[in-house]
């Protein structure tokens, strides 16, 4: 404690020196409150930089102050957050009880609430931001609970991509989903506190209210109706739910199912199939019928567009020779269950391009049967989707990996150790976890800029993924902290082994532009199961081990059983 408070008159000092602190009673005031607070305090420069934390804060997250002290936050996954929270604060805002989560050193979240307010001199000018912390795991919990609950309602509703109305026990349309609105062509002003019947065609009333009645006495019922819309008729398969609250039917769902678009499509299908050829040849999608053996018996000009073949070069040969070997077996099956069960099909595969790498499509396939269920073709509409399939690629990057050195990100370490600590358990083996802090690389930084800090950041993550096996994962929790698993060892004198090996693979100079930079770098080691029976156990012993490397001098390679000692 005595240490904390000479903290607390360093940052005085230093604040009396700026002319931006010297009220002795105020400060005495934030001694007693940091010192002496239930709740974790942490205050921090308007740039962002903290100046000090209180125990409380500390035992809550694991970090010192002297690991925290003029660096920003550790909450990696949260920068532009707290960036944003502290200029509200620097404009002057005092902001309470502000939800959020946080990761405390070891990875594991912390459901919190943040008051955030201004540090003000003696001149009224704003020099620092507190914030008081409060856990409120217990309470986060029972309200996800419930709020689970409710979104999975709203959700369903909300995103249903068919039309939903709800009625009460008179019929009236009590609410809609954007799928209905979009059905009926109107406002939610339009067609919310109207009554259901008023959308239906006289001719299909009767049949609407038999089945209306029947959902009061429990009972689901498909059924096909008639919608007016302005002065269109909208076919559509009607299907009623009850909506049961305390075993009682307090209104009815009604799901419906466009099938205006279907019927038409169906009929100009059978009335002339030289229409339906002239739409298909139009169309910028990849259009293909396949007989009973998947040969392609008509093909669209779109191939030519998208794959670069003639249509006289696709006509007469197998569909798989437009599928790239891996998908083609999947291909086949579904192919083969849509005729046999007689349903449209949707998959997503890759097709060869004449000159060029493969495409991604989703590909929709539905059988054709004549008047008498006798198979004729399967239609296949093949959508280009490779910019999609690309975009929900770098969402997953950025959801799992570094985005600066594409090393596997915090979540993804915790997955591979628990997968791995399982599998480690059953087999009665033993692996190791190296908890990995560069020495002085912040004078890198200060030396050079940020710039080729990043870039060494780069060429030293490239030289880890050199020195670990295939089965082996290395990962960077943020800063200059990276985390090694270790997967199976056979003796603790491996780890060390292969500790050296990362700690000596920074040995050679790094070139940079023209620059030659020199790095070192400590590690702490902890191993399974002499060190712990978990993943958050053998992070804080391979942790705390790093702490001692630290204290002998940087440069070190210390076990946890070591740092004990």
């Amino acid at each position: 404690m005595e240490k904390f408070f000479q903290v607390l008159d360093s940052v005085k000092k230093t604040f009396i020196r700026n002319g931006e602190y010297d009220l002795n009673e105020s400060y005495e005031v934030l001694s007693s409150l940091l010192t002496h607070s239930a709740d974790p305090i942490v205050l921090v420069t308007v740039e962002g930089f903290v100046r000090q934390v209180n125990p409380a804060f500390e035992k809550m997250y694991g970090w010192t102050l002297e690991e925290l002290k003029g660096k920003q936050l550790p909450f990696h996954e949260h920068l532009i957050e707290m960036k944003e929270l502290v200029e509200r604060v620097r404009g002057g805002e005092t902001i309470i009880g502000y939800p959020t989560i946080r990761h405390d050193k070891y990875g594991k979240s912390v459901h919190v609430s943040i008051t955030l307010s201004p540090i003000r001199n003696s001149k009224g000018d704003i020099i620092a931001v507190s914030s008081i912390i409060r856990n409120v795991e217990d309470f986060a919990a029972t309200e996800k609970e419930l709020n689970e609950s409710r979104s999975k309602y709203k959700s369903l509703f909300k995103y249903c991509p068919d039309p939903i109305f709800s009625l009460n026990t008179k019929g009236n349309i009590l609410e809609v989903n954007k799928a209905a609105l979009l059905l009926c062509e109107a406002t939610r002003e339009e067609v919310e506190n109207t009554h259901f019947l008023s959308w239906i065609h006289e001719e299909d009333i009767d049949t609407f209210i038999q089945h209306f009645q029947k959902s009061f006495l429990g009972s689901s019922s498909s059924f096909e109706l008639q919608l007016v819309v302005g002065d269109q008729v909208k076919h559509v398969l009607c299907s009623t739910i009850p909506i049961v609250v305390n075993h009682q039917v307090m209104g009815v769902y009604c799901v419906v199912q466009d099938r205006t678009e279907s019927m038409k499509a169906a009929s100009k299908l059978e009335r002339s199939e030289s229409r339906y050829r002239l739409i298909a040849d139009q169309s910028r999608d990849l259009i293909v019928l396949l007989d009973r053996s998947g040969m392609i018996t008509y093909a669209t000009p779109s191939h030519y567009f998208l794959l670069g073949y003639k249509v006289e070069e696709v006509v007469g040969k197998p569909m798989n020779e437009l599928i790239v070997t891996d998908d083609i077996n999947v291909f086949q099956q579904k192919v083969y269950e849509s005729i046999l069960l007689g349903k449209t099909f949707k998959i997503r595969i890759q097709l060869k391009r004449s000159e060029d790498t493969p495409i991604w499509c989703e590909v929709q396939g539905t059988p054709v049967f004549d008047n008498s269920d006798q198979f004729q073709h399967v239609i296949l509409t093949s959508r280009d989707i490779t910019k999609q399939v690309e975009y929900e690629e770098e969402l997953k990057q950025l959801a799992f990996y570094d985005e600066l050195t594409g090393l596997p990100n915090r979540r993804v370490f915790l997955d591979r150790a628990q997968l791995n600590l399982s599998r480690t358990e059953r087999l009665k083996g033993s692996f190791a976890i190296f908890y990995i802090d560069g020495d002085h690389f912040k004078d890198i930084n200060d030396q050079y800029g940020h710039d080729m800090g990043d870039e060494f950041l780069k060429l030293l993550s490239d030289r880890f993924k050199n020195c670990i096996r295939e089965d082996d994962t290395v990962s960077r929790f943020g800063g200059d902290e990276f985390v090694v698993l270790l997967s199976n060892i056979q003796h603790r004198n491996e780890a060390m082994e292969a500790a050296k090996r990362l700690s000596e693979s920074v040995a050679d100079p790094f070139i940079i532009r023209e620059h030659k930079i020199v790095a070192t770098i400590s590690i702490g080691i902890s191993t399974f199961p002499e060190n712990g029976k978990t993943v958050e156990e053998l992070l804080k012993r391979a942790d705390e081990a790093l702490y001692d490397a630290k204290k002998k001098g940087k440069n070190q390679l210390v076990m946890a059983d070591e740092s004990q000692m």
